[in-house]
């Protein structure tokens, strides 16, 4: 493997080696940094570790406690608030709910 690997397609994210990052590591910290996107590391073929950005550790680390049921119940309630928040409006514009108004989510919880 060469020492910096650039996908055919677009993205984000680069590859390099450590030996390359450590040879040009304020130029990569700034890449990830402006470009905002995420620098794979490798060693021998092998990736060893990413740098990504600060807004992507505080994405991590906001779901990395959260069970599965607990990310869909939170979701489900979400998306109950705004079917309500668009009754609301729909009842606002019409002063009642119309023939027309059909909710687009029905959320069910299963426990």
């Amino acid at each position: 493997m060469s020492e910096e690997f650039n996908p055919p397609w677009p993205t984000n994210s680069k590859w390099v080696t450590t030996t390359a990052f450590r040879k040009r590591m304020a130029y990569w910290i700034n890449w990830v940094e402006f470009v905002g996107g995420r620098l794979w590391l490798t060693k021998n073929g092998k990736i060893t570790a990413v740098l990504v950005t600060t807004s992507d550790v505080k994405k991590l680390e906001r779901y990395e406690n959260r069970t599965l049921d607990e990310e869909r119940r939170r979701v489900v309630e979400h998306l109950a608030a705004v079917e309500r928040f668009h009754k609301i409006e729909h009842e606002k514009k019409y002063g009642t709910l119309t023939p027309e108004f059909e909710p687009t989510y029905h959320p069910k919880l299963e426990d």
